[in-house]
């Protein structure tokens, strides 16, 4: 089978619950865009009212910054529930394979192909899904936009509300969506890099099993622990542009070790 064949296989069995999660992410978020902007409106003309003043004249003196609209809690919480489905499920791509109801273990690594080709099926698969989600991301935020302003005279807006500004003073979403190419790729890489280690994890406990635990576990410390003390000493030492070299280097040299080591454990230690 293919690396293709076992990439879709991997998408078919998680597209539902996908599916899933993007609604109930979509239908949060939007809801509670105009939940709040609704809300806004209805307080805005309550102090009018009191101060006897129309919508126009009070949008003269007062302005807010419609960024915060999208720092409630439903916002964040979809936010954080993503996380945590995405986190879960990598570990489930690997475990389910062994505990599921039909042991499709069995079959996947008795596959005349190269097991690393179920390696990167697995890895790609989990990043699609992030990379999905961050597209889901900005498409609500431009339409969370249009409801606000929709709702909200533009006037009452500190500034120009708009999916930039939404982006940068949104709370979470200036570090889930870097407003800069360079920043994009380093923040995306050293993710990938993590799924990389993690995945390096699994597959020694699924070598060594008890002991894997262990191994797998300190291999996450000791990459931790390598990653924070280069940091610290790179920001210590280096300006600020040799520090971002110095971290997208040791996130390759990490990326790389944690690849070969899970190709490695896959083709010589793993078993069904």
């Amino acid at each position: 089978m293919s690396f293709i064949k076992l990439l879709h296989f991997e998408m078919k069995r998680i597209w539902k619950a996908y599916v899933l999660l993007v609604l109930l992410v979509t239908v949060m978020q939007l809801v509670s865009i105009w939940i709040a902007s609704r809300n806004r409106v209805a307080n805005l003309e309550a102090s009018a009212k009191q101060q006897g003043l129309t919508l126009d004249q009070l949008g003269r003196d007062y302005s807010f910054d419609g960024a915060e609209l999208f720092n409630s809690l439903p916002i964040i919480g979809s936010i954080m529930l993503s996380i945590a489905v995405l986190l879960i499920y990598m570990l489930l791509i690997w475990y389910r394979d062994w505990f599921g109801k039909n042991t499709v273990i069995y079959r996947l690594l008795m596959l005349p192909t190269n097991r690393a080709s179920l390696y990167f099926a697995k890895l790609i698969t989990i990043f699609s899904l992030v990379l999905g989600l961050l597209s889901l991301q900005i498409l609500l935020i431009i339409a969370g936009v249009s409801i606000a302003t929709s709702i909200i005279p533009t006037n009452f807006f500190y500034h120009s509300l708009s999916v930039t500004s939404v982006i940068q003073y949104g709370g979470p979403f200036s570090i889930f969506l870097p407003s800069t190419p360079l920043f994009f790729v380093l923040v995306y890489g050293l993710g990938f890099t993590f799924l990389s280690v993690v995945f390096t994890a699994i597959l020694l406990e699924r070598s060594f099993r008890i002991k894997g635990l262990v191994f797998g576990a300190m291999y996450l410390a000791f990459i931790f622990t390598v990653f924070i003390s280069i940091l610290e000493m790179s920001s210590t030492y280096f300006f600020f542009s040799e520090t971002l070299l110095v971290i997208a280097a040791t996130g390759v040299i990490i990326l790389v070790l944690s690849i070969w080591l899970s190709i490695y454990f896959l083709q010589k230690k793993v078993t069904v």
